[in-house]
């Protein structure tokens, strides 16, 4: 079946028959089928192929790569000796694309096209084109395996290139021939002549060209220049191999309207209808300051200004400026384009540089003197230094300044005391290790807190400032109440789901108080504004917390409270229909409307049992007996022991014994007796003997710290032991060892009751990786740490490079032999700048102490002059004598 749009082409064929006559009927010879035979002699009539191409054909039509045929034609006008041809990539796909036309390919580009390959280049997507006029005269043409055939016509001489590749993809995405031209060369390696090293394979076009990054910054990367930028870049600048070398960027369109494109030494810009300008990078910034270092003082200001500068050296004016400041509370700026002022804010040291188009000018120290101590003065970071700062802005106290004290460790944190300006008001503020805040201390909370050990006591460090002067919380616990009192956990817990003091239990009024109840079950009572919580620290209600109220409270320690008939609560208090309701060990208590109370109690059980049920030699075990009439006398027994007698108050009785750790695996039997009467109570606990028993011992604290080589860690290595029963080891012994190089220090020998021990590591003098083992009931741990240097905070930086003065008499300067003055000298200046020494003769610095000491002159009994500020060795530098330093400080 022909196709509808072959057979009109055949009517065209048809006409051009009586044209042509018999050599018509040789186009399309030889084709597989008619319908091919058609679309050839259709392509042969398209447009002006047949007045270039002589009949009749040089040939039937052939096979042409792996799927395609073309004929052959020679020229109207040099005969056979320029061949054109028709061209059908694929018969398979007739009619259904650009594969199925059949194509017409001009006599100078099927040259170069066979010569080529249809393996590389591909088959025709379209006829040859002429090139426009407006570039050099060329024929072109697009073919399927991403290819461009450029052969260039000018003057007669052919000239052939293609484009493929990333050059092809490039050049396609930019506009093509409209954009470039044709190709005017193959693509060839340049090298960046910006001084960068960095390579690139390059194809030239009649109006630009495409650059495949091989090396440097941009490897991998292909960028396009084009007109009206090309014509400056290589017309004018020289293009890649000169001072602008490779692009690294393509043309970009700014917010403004302009268009900018970068290139290694340089960057282009223009507005559209205007001429391309040339802007050449900043390659370096240079301050104003008259000296290396700058001295200021407290609330001083000093101008200062940045000059940018071209590779050529060349003043670039208008670039922006940007300006740092590695300490802001040290020194603020206040930046104007290429001009700033400094502010001396604090005191310490701040190193200052400007950046303009990312070049760093040389850093410029600045030294600030001040009287000690600022807030977070002393502080081991910038931040932990900030965060004390923070708190006093943020509950916004007022507080003198400079304080008395730097910033110091205490505990797990860091504290600094401060005053309020007139002295009646002390504060102290504690950051701890765990949170990145600090936080303010003062008044009755921070007396209590004090009176408890501070930061290095049972509480441990604040975690959020005080709430109206009435509650503030810790690690451990919360002050609140007046007088302040302690309120720990599961107290603290349940108190904060009621609100604190603004719930239902008000604020505390007391301490805590221990009680035992007639199940001889232990307890903690702490008495608030409007009731009582009790808690349970022994039994299967350990820990629950159960709040006794106002009104009911009157009622149940009118039934003598936890060691009444009572015992403790057991839920909270409920109402219904008016009638307030509260369950007890022991019973049922009810208030109604009015007031009234009605007790119900439940029978008592007598029992004895011991916590926990299975207990390792060497541990403590709570027995305890309960369920007893109230005053009963009992007989306690237990097996391989005396009998004793017991006289209770509530008809309970609790203790504690410890199992020797020698005890062989055995069942222990309980008995308990009421002399006088007829209750009983009978139980047991099974004891594991040592060597049955698997301990665990777990890390607590201290692993993966960091710390100055040569310093002791701030944190201990805490672990604990336990048996298999999850109990607390009590007087285990425990050794801990650390790596080559490090030191143990304060350590723990045996375990506490609570099963831990803890030491401290001294790291070694260099930074690496220190290792440290904790061992204990037969288990081991491995601690790990790791030592950085570190900063002095607020230390000077003075050196000697670039001091070419005399060390003291000479002969040698203090550059080369100067390292103890310069030393001594960063010391006493720190010293000075934190308030520790005075400073008559000017804050300290090399070349001022230097010729402090060379002068220095006294005069013995006799009158003889002794100048001793340098002790003199033959054959050696001088030495700076440390006893005079005195003298330069006036202390």
């Amino acid at each position: 079946m022909i196709p509808a749009r072959l057979l009109a082409a055949g009517s065209l064929y048809a006409l051009s028959s009586l044209l042509w006559g018999q050599a018509l009927d040789d186009i399309g010879k030889g084709a597989p089928s008619n319908a091919i035979t058609i679309a050839f002699q259709t392509a042969f009539t398209r447009g002006s192929f047949s007045n270039i191409a002589n009949l009749p054909p040089l040939g039937n039509v052939k096979k042409l790569g792996s799927t395609g045929y073309a004929q052959e034609f020679g020229d109207t006008t040099v005969g056979n000796n320029r061949v054109h041809a028709l061209v059908l990539p694929d018969p398979s796909a007739a009619g259904t694309g650009l594969a199925g036309e059949v194509w017409q390919v001009r006599g100078p580009l099927y040259d170069y096209w066979t010569g080529l390959t249809v393996s590389t280049a591909g088959y025709p997507q379209g006829d040859t084109q002429q090139c426009p006029a407006a570039f050099t005269p060329c024929l072109y043409q697009f073919f399927d395996k991403s290819h461009v055939l450029f052969v260039l016509t000018s003057g007669g001489a052919g000239a052939n290139y293609f484009i493929d590749g990333v050059f092809y993809t490039k050049w396609v995405g930019a506009g093509g021939l409209n954009t470039f031209g044709p190709a005017i060369s193959a693509a060839q390696t340049v090298t960046s002549g910006a001084g960068t090293g960095a390579t690139a394979d390059r194809q030239r076009f009649s109006r630009g060209e495409i650059f495949s990054i091989l090396t440097g910054a941009n490897i991998g990367r292909t960028y396009a220049v084009y007109e009206p930028i090309y014509s400056y870049y290589f017309g004018t600048n020289g293009g890649a191999t000169a001072l602008l070398g490779l692009p690294t960027s393509d043309e970009l369109l700014l917010p403004d309207g302009r268009r900018r494109q970068t290139f290694e030494g340089g960057t282009i810009e223009y507005v559209t209808g205007q001429e391309p300008t040339i802007l050449f990078p900043v390659t370096s910034v240079l301050l104003s300051a008259a000296s290396d270092t700058l001295n200021m003082k407290l609330g001083d200001r000093v101008e200062i200004s940045a000059s940018t500068y071209s590779a050529k050296g060349e003043l670039l004016t208008g670039r922006a400026v940007s300006w740092n400041t590695s300490n802001s509370r040290v020194v603020a700026i206040d930046p104007s384009g290429a001009r700033a002022t400094l502010r001396a804010v604090g005191g310490g040291s701040a190193v200052i540089t400007a950046i303009s188009e990312g070049k760093v000018s040389k850093a410029l120290p600045v030294f600030v003197s001040a009287p000690c101590c600022q807030a977070g003065e002393g502080s081991p970071s910038a931040a932990i230094a900030q965060s004390f700062v923070d708190a006093i802005a943020r509950t916004r106290i007022q507080v003198k300044l400079p304080t008395a004290t730097t910033v110091r460790r205490s505990g797990l944190g860091y504290i600094q005391e401060f005053t309020s300006p007139d002295g009646g008001i002390r504060y102290l503020l504690a950051k701890p290790d765990a949170l990145g805040s600090a936080f303010v201390l003062t008044g009755a909370i921070l007396t209590r807190y004090l009176e408890l050990g501070g930061p290095a006591g049972t509480l441990g460090y604040p975690t959020a400032d005080a709430v109206n002067g009435l509650r503030q919380t810790f690690q451990n616990g919360a002050l609140a109440g007046s007088p302040v009192q302690l309120v720990v956990n599961p107290i603290l817990a349940r108190w904060a789901v009621l609100n604190y003091e603004t719930g239902p239990a008000g604020s505390p009024t007391g301490a805590t108080q221990p009680a035992l109840s007639f199940t001889a079950t232990s307890s903690l009572a702490q008495p608030f504004g409007n009731g009582v919580f009790y808690y349970a620290t022994s039994g299967d209600r350990a820990n629950q917390v159960y709040l006794v109220r106002t009104a009911m409270l009157a009622a149940y320690q009118a039934n003598g409270g936890p060691t009444g008939k009572l015992g403790l609560p057991s839920s909270d208090e409920i109402t219904s229909a008016g009638v307030r309701r509260q369950e007890f060990e022991g019973g049922t208590l009810l208030l109604d409307a009015a007031g009234t109370p009605q007790l119900t109690e439940r029978p008592r059980t007598p029992q004895i049992s011991a916590t926990p049920g299975n207990v390792a030699a060497g541990s403590r075990v709570r027995l305890a007996a309960g369920g007893f009439p109230a005053g009963a006398t009992l007989r306690i027994s237990v097996s391989g022991r005396p009998d004793f007698l017991i006289q209770t108050l509530s008809g309970a009785y609790a203790w504690e014994m410890i199992i020797p750790a020698n005890t062989a695996s055995t069942l222990v039997t309980l008995r308990a007796v009421e002399v006088n009467g007829t209750a009983i109570a009978v139980g047991s606990f099974v004891v594991q003997a040592t060597a049955e028993t698997l301990n665990s011992l777990t890390k607590l604290r201290g692993d993966v710290q960091t710390g100055v080589p040569g310093g002791r860690l701030p944190q201990p290595f805490l672990v604990r032991l336990r048996d298999e029963f999850g109990l607390p080891v009590r007087n285990a012994p425990v050794r801990f060892t650390a790596s080559p190089g490090a030191r143990i220090e304060l350590a723990d020998t045996v375990t506490n009751s609570q099963g831990e021990a803890q030491a401290y590591l001294r790291m070694p003098f260099s930074e690496t990786v220190a290792l440290a083992t904790a061992e204990a009931g037969g288990q081991v741990v491995t601690f790990s740490a790791r030592g950085v240097a570190t900063t002095f905070p607020n230390f000077p930086n003075f050196t000697q490079a670039g001091n070419g003065s005399l060390l003291g008499p000479g002969p040698d300067t203090i550059a080369n032999r100067g390292s103890l003055l310069v030393s001594t000298a960063n010391l006493v200046r720190h010293l000075q700048n934190t308030g520790q020494l005075p400073a008559p003769n000017g804050p300290a610095d090399p070349t001022l102490l230097n010729g402090f000491l060379k002068d220095l002159c006294q005069f013995d009994a006799a009158g003889g002059r002794i100048c001793d500020g340098y002790l003199l060795h033959e054959g050696a530098e001088p030495t700076v004598n440390l006893w005079r330093l005195s003298l330069f400080t006036g202390s």
